[in-house]
């Protein structure tokens, strides 16, 4: 496969749908504006998309620390056990996408995804680390999947972890509020990012084919 000419498309999102926020409302609480760390869980409530990092997370943080679940799905009882461990520490949104998000200055996307043994490319930054990115907000990732976004760690919006050594964690939860000044959305950001950017490279690649 290598031996040919390839190149790398890389992942897009619909900025329109970030652009009009609010514009229904937003859905999360005015609470999340202090100074407490939130960590912020997107997507379907499955343990290998890292669902249970969220537990780590607390346990390194001293419980020093608030959670935000946006989910697609209800699973009762996944909800159930998480606002018996997390209690008032912890806002779930079903049914809603990060366009209903109220961004805090202390909000940590987590994409802790678990894609195995021997999985060869993995892909660490999601779409949905993309759409926190373009609204200023950094994300942990899982260590070896985010070199296709170089300019994301660039401006401190991605971090690696090895979610397998809590010192990692630790270092890598310093290091973005010790960035936190520093952190910025990349010149050029929302031209690379646009699904319609993704769009024409898809069709660029069609062309060359036929």
């Amino acid at each position: 496969l290598f031996s040919k000419p390839h190149s790398i498309i890389r992942n897009g999102i619909y900025l329109h749908r970030l652009d009009s926020r609010f514009l229904d409302g937003p859905v999360t609480n005015e609470s999340s504006n202090t100074e407490t760390p939130r960590f912020i869980f997107l997507g379907r409530l499955k343990t290998w998309k890292g669902l249970d990092k969220l537990y780590l997370l607390n346990r390194v943080s001293n419980q020093n620390c608030r959670f935000l679940i946006f989910s697609p799905d209800n699973d009762s009882e996944v909800v159930n056990e998480f606002r018996q461990s997390f209690d008032e520490r912890i806002e779930i949104v079903i049914g809603k996408s990060p366009q209903y998000l109220t961004p805090a200055p202390n909000d940590v996307h987590v994409y802790g995804v678990d894609y195995g043994q021997g999985f060869k490319f993995p892909e660490s930054v999601s779409t949905n680390c993309l759409e926190m990115a373009y609204l200023n907000i950094p994300s942990m990732v899982t260590a070896g999947g985010a070199a296709n976004w170089p300019e994301l760690k660039d401006g401190n919006l991605i971090y690696e972890v090895n979610w397998e050594n809590e010192k990692s964690v630790i270092e890598v939860i310093s290091k973005i509020f010790l960035s936190k000044l520093n952190r910025s959305v990349p010149v050029g950001f929302r031209e690379a990012v646009s699904v319609e950017r993704n769009i024409n490279e898809h069709l660029a690649f069609l062309d060359k084919k036929t």
